[in-house]
C-alpha cells in the first residue's frame, strides 16, 4: 500500500481499487491490521448486489486504537455491519492475545461487530516478521476451508 508509514485512507482505497477492480463471490480477501478496515470500507463501496467470497482479518480493527492516533482517519466513519455482513457471507478474524499494537480487546470486538468467528492465537505479536511470521497456516488453511463451502 502507498506510503505504510504515513497511510492515507483515500490513497489506500485507490490502490485496493487498482489492485482488486470488480468484487465477485469468487474474490477473497486477507487483510492484516490496517488492511482490514481499508477492506471493509472498500467493499462497503461495491455496487448493490455485488457480492465478495469471504474475508480473513488478522489483528484488525475499526475502532481509534489508542496508540495509532495517526489512523483515527481510517475509523471516524463508522460501518454499516449488517450491510457487510449482506456483502460477504464468509467472515474470520485472527488476533494474537499479546498483541502491543492492536490490543486484542479491540480485535475481539471486531469479529463480533460482523459475526465472525474469533481464533485467538497465544504468543504471536502483532504477526510481524520480527514476530517470528513469514507465513500463517491458520489464515491459509481456513481460507482453502471456506472457498470449499
Amino acid at each position: 500500500m502507498p506510503t505504510p508509514m504515513a497511510p492515507d485512507d483515500a490513497a489506500w482505497l485507490a490502490a485496493l481499487q487498482t489492485a482488486v477492480g470488480g468484487v465477485d463471490s469468487e474474490t477473497w480477501f486477507v487483510g492484516h491490521s490496517l488492511g482490514c478496515i481499508t477492506t471493509l470500507r472498500y467493499l462497503s463501496r461495491q455496487a448493490p448486489g455485488c457480492r465478495a467470497g469471504g474475508i480473513i482479518m488478522v489483528s484488525g480493527f475499526s475502532e481509534p486504537v489508542p496508540a495509532l492516533p495517526e489512523l483515527d482517519a481510517f475509523t471516524r466513519t463508522p460501518l454499516d455491519s449488517a450491510q457487510l455482513i449482506g456483502l460477504v457471507p464468509h467472515r474470520v478474524v485472527v488476533a494474537s492475545l499479546n498483541d502491543e499494537i492492536v490490543p486484542p480487546a479491540i480485535t475481539l470486538r471486531l469479529s463480533q461487530q460482523f459475526h465472525a468467528p474469533f481464533y485467538g492465537l497465544p504468543d504471536s505479536g502483532h504477526f510481524l516478521d520480527r514476530d517470528g511470521f513469514k507465513t500463517l497456516p491458520l489464515v491459509a488453511g481456513l481460507l482453502r476451508q471456506m472457498a470449499a463451502h
